[in-house]
């Protein structure tokens, strides 16, 4: 008879442990945790699933496995009552992705025949962006333009700059002669009087009323037989916006052929983020471009992981084995760099 120990470290919000001792009955789990409320446990072995709960872990929960559950392969995972993940840990390398564990998790609560607890409003939507600020450049700004008004509609007589304002001159004073005073019954004097120019009839000497004609409200026509015309101007498109900085990631990372073979006519790199191994992949895919992309390794769910969910699809290194090893892929029309599915 084989015996044998284990000891499961669970991390995440929360942390506990699992041991398990396998004996001639099966194997024996015993779970403890940091949390206070009731929680449920899906464990996974290979293809084999099991579900337990609820239970509060804070208090030692006991329960027993089939004695040739492959322990080598295992994940448990540990979730509050609305399936959202508290710790997991498993003996599985790489780990399944978060997503994998509360698909798991909400299995468990149909299981267990729990009713699953409100969950609390969804996060706002995210851009696909906020993922990968290093290629983005900070300094572009597409609102520029709109401040710097210096381009010229197709709908405008001429490109060229109108000529400088000038003010009319000032009105001319008009000078009564003596004579005319005179005729009047006004006094005569040596320095003739001085008065403005009102805009009154010169027949009758009433005032006249406020111009209603096209020419009071309109501009001087202005001569259209001389204007060019104005040539359209292209839009920038997000490809150009973010070009040098892809073409410095392409310029000092590696290359990586196995999507160029999947995906004809693309171009991949692997971009290292962190010392722990950890990347993600870049690419392109037309010549020009019309799709910046992603990816993001991982193993196969039937839903994508909550961070990339609604934003991504499942790309498979084998198609053999579609359910293996592969990528989330997120594409970026290249032309306005909105997410497409």
């Amino acid at each position: 008879m084989i015996y044998e120990k284990r000891l499961l470290v669970l991390t995440g919000e929360e942390s506990g442990c699992l041991k398990l001792e396998r004996t001639d009955r099966g194997i024996d789990c015993r779970l403890t945790g940091n949390v206070r409320g009731q929680c449920v446990l899906a464990v996974r072995s290979g293809a084999k699933f099991a579900a337990f709960g609820p239970f509060v872990p804070a208090q030692a929960y006991l329960f027993s496995l089939p004695r040739d559950t492959d322990l080598s392969s295992l994940t448990a995972a540990v979730g509050d009552l609305r399936g959202s993940l508290v710790m997991s840990g498993g003996f599985r390398r790489p780990m399944p992705w978060r997503g994998n564990l509360e698909d798991d998790l909400r299995r468990a609560l149909r299981v267990c025949g729990v009713a699953p607890e409100k969950a609390p409003p969804a996060p706002p939507a995210r851009d696909v962006n906020d993922y990968f600020l290093d290629i983005v450049p900070q300094d572009y700004d597409d609102t520029k333009i709109a401040e710097v008004d210096y381009y010229s509609s197709n709908m405008t007589s001429s490109p060229v700059e109108p000529p400088a304002r000038t003010d009319p001159p000032p009105a001319q004073p008009v000078r009564d002669e003596p004579s005319v005073r005179s005729a009047r019954g006004e006094p005569a004097c040596d320095e003739p009087s001085v008065r403005p120019v009102r805009n009154v009839s010169p027949v009758s000497g009433e005032p006249l009323p406020p111009r209603t004609d096209a020419a009071a409200t309109l501009a001087p026509e202005t001569d259209l037989s001389s204007s060019r015309p104005v040539p359209e101007l292209g839009a920038a498109s997000f490809y150009d916006s973010v070009s040098d900085k892809i073409d410095k990631l392409f310029s000092r990372c590696e290359r990586y052929p196995a999507l160029e073979k999947l995906l004809p006519g693309s171009r991949w790199i692997k971009v290292d983020y962190d010392s722990g191994g950890r990347y993600y992949l870049v690419g392109l895919i037309g010549d020009p471009v019309r799709y910046v992309c992603y990816g993001v390794p991982g193993d196969y769910s039937p839903e994508a992981p909550p961070e990339l969910a609604g934003y991504c699809q499942w790309l498979a290194l084998d198609g053999n084995d579609p359910a293996g090893k592969g990528f989330w892929v997120m594409y970026q029309d290249a032309m306005t760099g909105k997410s497409i599915l």
